[in-house]
């Protein structure tokens, strides 16, 4: 039988091994080295004294595979954290068992606490507390009535975590190893948001666990939105089906919104497969055969950054793509933002990936929704790549009636005179030729109607000063509402005082025309 055992001496294990049993006698260790992994088929025991540790580092980090194994005794499961400052992290525990308060006051975890609240840098997400105060940090004597303050107990395996360390170095982990499959409750608060992470001490492909719960995700959200720390001071990067895979690694935390089939209160549950471990692969065993089109727009303040992304593909198209669109998360508020709209069909939502059809590069220009405070500088830059020979990224400036091009290390920079947010400000033009303000812009192909509330109804893709006309008619056909408007960019109708229900609006324009349902609550 094959056996992995120390008894009288220490081992390290360094390379790929396979065994049917573990067993760490007492007094000794045993260190799977960042570089190796361990498959274990049969039964683990680990002594009361012994120590079994999965050592990470910056680049790679070991992995203990047991699906069929029974375990006995505990392990530790060492994180790599390359925290700067400031900087958060979302881990989740990838073992049982590990107790918050002692893992919040061991000095080699390197906890960052406030000594104004006495929070803990480690909080949990409950999207049932107010915007600011949804993520509620560890505290020993929480202070009452508190949202976001509660003395945590143990570690919640398949449960998200933010946590920030004063320096970078490693946080270790010390529990049961999980052996079965995971299943986490999601949803349920009306918001719907819930973090969630890898249980397990070795790795999980992203692809595989998307692919494997889509159908309970929300689906304008169906995405796992993962944290990126080092990413313009971080920002939450959601990964769907137009992503190039990569591997969850033990410990790795981030956040999904769960759909609601009948009301805002139902719950879904988000399963980890025991099936899906793996040991750490190189990168290239992810890449896409095709190099993905993309663009990334950033967006400067004097204070703070955001970004959102564009992508290219021969099967989506400018309305929405389930699966493959994915919008902003709202689970939180922040003073500056930059997402798109839907090119056609749009709802009023924004979104952080929008992915268009490689055919229609140069159709139409693209709406920004921009969130920025007054009296600052902004400035656009856009990272191209993969783009067809010659496209260039252009920004359409309305405030200013410029047009700039931002690819290719260049920008746009603008003084704000008074606050933005939302869409008719800027627009986002490709094309192989340059662009001029002097001559005609590509014009918006797909006019858009939707409320913003039970009393406004907003228009977009007519051209600007163009004469247009609506009328709104009830499920009975009778027309209840007349109006007619010189078009702007954006266009907010003021409606009449009626009833909640469906009607129709028809909106007639001297180049567009759109008939489409619409639901007032």
């Amino acid at each position: 039988m094959n056996k992995i055992m120390c008894l009288l001496f220490c081992s390290f294990v360094t390379i790929v091994s396979w065994s049917q049993q573990l067993y760490v006698a007492a007094g000794e260790n045993v260190t799977i080295s960042p570089t190796a992994y361990v498959f274990a088929g049969g039964a683990i025991e680990v002594a009361a004294t012994g120590n079994l540790t999965i050592a990470s580092n910056a680049t790679h980090s070991g992995a203990l595979i047991a699906n069929a194994a029974s375990v006995t005794g505990a392990l530790t499961y060492q994180r790599y954290v390359p925290a700067t400052g400031t900087s958060w992290n979302h881990v989740a525990p990838p073992v049982g068992t590990q107790g918050v308060q002692a893992f919040v006051i061991n000095t080699n975890n390197a906890i960052r606490t406030s000594s104004a609240t006495g929070n803990y840098a480690l909080a949990t997400w409950k999207s049932a507390n107010d915007v600011g105060q949804k993520w509620t940090y560890h505290n020993e004597s929480p202070a009452a009535g508190s949202p976001n303050q509660e003395t945590h107990t143990n570690f919640v395996n398949g449960q998200g975590y933010t946590t920030s360390r004063a320096s970078a170095g490693t946080f270790s982990f010390t529990g049961a190893l999980t052996t079965t499959d995971v299943s986490k409750t999601i949803g349920g608060d009306g918001l719907n948001w819930t973090a969630v992470g890898n249980p397990y001490a070795a790795f999980l492909s992203t692809a595989a666990v998307y692919t494997a719960n889509q159908a309970v995700l929300d689906p304008g959200y169906a995405a796992l939105y993962l944290w990126d720390p080092g990413s313009n001071g971080g920002e939450w990067v959601p990964f769907n089906a137009s992503s190039v895979d990569q591997q969850l690694h033990p410990g790795k935390g981030f956040l999904v919104k769960a759909k609601a089939e009948t009301t805002a209160t139902d719950t879904q549950e988000f399963v980890f497969s025991k099936a899906l471990q793996a040991p750490q692969e190189t990168t290239d065993a992810f890449v896409r055969t095709t190099p993905v089109q993309k663009i990334r727009l950033r967006l400067y303040s004097e204070t703070a950054s955001a970004s959102t992304t564009l992508k290219y593909f021969s099967n989506t198209t400018a309305g929405f793509d389930l699966g493959w669109d994915a919008a902003a998360f709202n689970g939180e508020t922040s003073s500056l933002s930059v997402d798109t709209h839907l090119v056609a069909n749009s709802e009023g939502v924004p979104y952080t990936l929008q992915c268009l059809n490689d055919n229609e590069y140069e159709d139409a220009p693209i709406a920004l929704a921009v969130k920025a405070a007054a009296n600052q500088a902004l400035t656009f830059e856009a990272e191209a790549s993969n783009l067809p020979e010659g496209m260039e990224v252009y920004l359409e400036d309305k405030m200013h009636n410029t047009i700039t091009k931002i690819s290719h290390g260049a920008s746009h920079t603008l003084s704000l005179a008074h606050a933005v947010d939302g869409i008719g400000n800027f627009y986002l033009h490709t094309s192989r030729t340059t662009l001029q303000t002097e001559e005609p812009l590509p014009v918006v192909r797909h006019l858009n109607a939707y409320t913003t509330r039970k009393e406004n109804l907003r228009i977009t893709g007519l051209a600007a000063q163009e004469t247009a006309q609506i009328r709104l008619y009830n499920t009975l056909g009778q027309e209840v509402f007349e109006h007619r408007f010189a078009s702007q960019n954006v266009n907010d109708i003021a409606l009449p005082n009626l009833g909640s229900g469906i009607y129709i609006v028809k909106i007639t324009g001297t180049t567009a025309s759109l008939t489409k349902k619409i639901i007032l609550e």
